[in-house]
């Protein structure tokens, strides 16, 4: 027995009902994913007086990331910024990571490291523009595919989030998987920029 719906139209349970997304399927192309990559390339590679910066589309070897043309919070300082996070280690822990940076010339840590900076280390900005989410998108470690981009978050507490919202997320350093965590690095999303 099936029912008529509007107009005399069979419903979905009618003989004669026919189901048009596989057929839609052979005409329309499937889409790929954007690719994040070949966009921040292009967009480093068109660089003008009038481009605003700091960029806020920039991939490592193996992770895109794609930022809002405006961040969530404009000119705080790092102590405010930590306050509002509840992240009382963050000025040691920028100042880590630009020394790593420096040394190595690696923007990552490996999961376990610990700070060796003072709480009160000199950083060369004082203060941060704030996102709550990026778009994030990985290679394959095995071809040169990507993934869809991702929308990573990380919001301060608020009444509805009263520890805060925060994504964990694990990045590859473009090797191989193996065992364990080797060769990932951990990052905790607000991504931050520095002003000069």
């Amino acid at each position: 027995m099936s029912d008529t719906g509007p107009a005399g139209t069979l419903d979905d349970e009618g003989p004669n009902n026919t189901d048009d997304s596989d057929q839609l399927d052979d005409i329309l192309p499937a889409s790929s994913p954007p690719d994040l990559f070949t966009q921040a390339v292009q967009l480093s590679a068109s660089i003008s007086p009038s481009t605003p910066l700091p960029l806020r589309m920039f991939h490592s070897e193996s992770t895109a990331f794609h930022l809002n043309r405006h961040p969530n919070l404009v000119e705080l300082t790092v102590d405010e910024v930590a306050v509002k996070f509840k992240l009382p280690d963050l000025h040691p822990a920028l100042a880590d990571y630009i020394r790593h940076a420096r040394e190595l010339q690696s923007p990552t840590f490996k999961i376990g490291q610990r700070r060796s900076a003072r709480a009160n280390a000199e950083l060369p900005f004082s203060h941060l523009r704030v996102w709550y989410s990026a778009r994030v998108q990985v290679r394959s470690t095995d071809s040169m595919d990507v993934s869809d981009p991702q929308r990573v978050c990380a919001e301060p507490p608020s009444l509805e989030w009263p520890f805060g919202r925060y994504d964990t997320v694990l990045l590859s350093d473009g090797s191989a998987p193996g065992q364990g965590l080797h060769g990932a690095a951990s990052s905790l999303v607000p991504v931050a920029s520095y002003l000069d």
